[in-house]
């Protein structure tokens, strides 16, 4: 349920010889990435992406650059959103000289660990979010797939007291029997709008052909 900087982080490339070399602007907790990056000489593009599952910390970084390209950026998912977000918390915090006793963790790495998290929580700081209104339409404006799966976990959080694709997906669903409208052709299993798995029909998108 927690994301954090969009739950990524920055990769900055460069086309050095021998072999491409890469930066990180901000520290991501346990991560190593195995360089395999090669340069691209017979196109302009440039293109890097990281290979690797959630919660796995060592990764491989792939792509093909222009030799001697300079800071292209380029973003990749956190292995560990909830633990990279403890980690910059507690790093802020020893920065500007505030005692902490222990070291970051998260719920989730604790019970692999065999400890139980505490119960207890003291709230120190709360942000509060913008509009629900302000929030979709960002989300059309910069077409973010992260937002739009975030949206349709909050949907089933409403209606079912749990944030899941499933549930979310079962509002949508119930939403166009609301409107009567036929559901032949619509199939959904998640809420991006670049997925292959998810489709609907031209009179699914008109209202005014559904009635």
């Amino acid at each position: 349920g927690l994301s954090f900087r969009e739950n990524c982080y920055d990769i900055k490339v460069n086309g050095t010889y021998p072999l491409p070399g890469y930066t990180l602007d901000q520290e991501v907790p346990g991560l190593k990435l195995w360089n395999r990056l090669g340069f691209n000489r017979s196109e302009l593009k440039d293109y890097v992406f990281v290979t690797g599952g959630p919660y796995m910390n060592e990764r491989e970084l792939k792509g093909q650059v222009r030799p001697g390209i300079r800071g292209f950026t380029a973003q990749s998912a956190l292995p560990d959103p909830a633990w990279y977000c403890a980690h910059s918390l507690y790093r802020l915090l020893k920065k500007n000289g505030i005692e902490v006793r222990d070291s970051s963790t998260t719920a989730r790495k604790l019970r692999r660990s065999g400890m139980k998290p505490k119960k207890e929580r003291t709230d120190f700081n709360a942000t509060y979010s913008p509009s629900l209104d302000r929030i979709v339409w960002f989300t059309n404006a910069v077409s973010q797939n992260f937002y739009t799966e975030n949206l349709l976990r909050t949907l089933s959080l409403f209606e079912h007291g749990y944030g899941s694709t499933p549930g979310g997906v079962s509002v949508v669903r119930d939403y166009l029997k609301q409107w009567d409208i036929d559901a032949r052709g619509f199939y959904m299993v998640d809420g991006s709008g670049v997925s292959r798995f998810d489709g609907a029909t031209p009179e699914q998108l008109d209202r005014k052909s559904t009635r």
